[in-house]
């Protein structure tokens, strides 16, 4: 094992669909990519304090979401949350933040914009 790859940055991608995260892997080959399936996996009974990025996709099912983002915040409260959704409402985005995640990413978006994004909070993580 390369050097480079014992310190790649953590990030565990939890989507509502499957394979809509796979994607970040060919985007960011220097991350170690991790993916849950919250329909197939208990969130609860998976260990997902060695992370150092939390990218949550829910597309529909937002209550669902919210839960998760809350459960993520509460266990690893100093580590980065982006939620992903196609919900642009204001009282939605409130939600989203309120529960914990450090930015409400609204669908769609460029894969410049995800990587910009990753590598800010990331970095302001590091400053701290």
């Amino acid at each position: 094992m390369e050097n480079s790859e014992l310190f790649k940055t953590r990030i565990l991608c939890i989507e509502e669909i499957a394979g809509s995260c796979e994607y970040f892997t060919y985007l960011m080959p220097n991350y170690e990519i991790h993916f849950i399936t919250p329909v197939k996996d208990n969130l609860c009974s998976i260990k997902i304090k060695n992370y150092d990025l939390y990218f949550l996709d829910f597309t529909y099912i937002e209550n669902r979401g919210i839960e998760f983002c809350r459960f993520v915040n509460q266990t690893v409260p100093d580590k980065p949350i982006i939620y992903s959704s196609a919900n642009w409402e204001k009282e939605i985005t409130k939600l989203i933040l309120d529960s914990g995640a450090s930015i409400h990413l609204e669908k769609p978006y460029s894969s410049e914009d995800l990587i910009n994004i990753i590598e800010n909070l990331l970095n302001k993580k590091s400053v701290e």
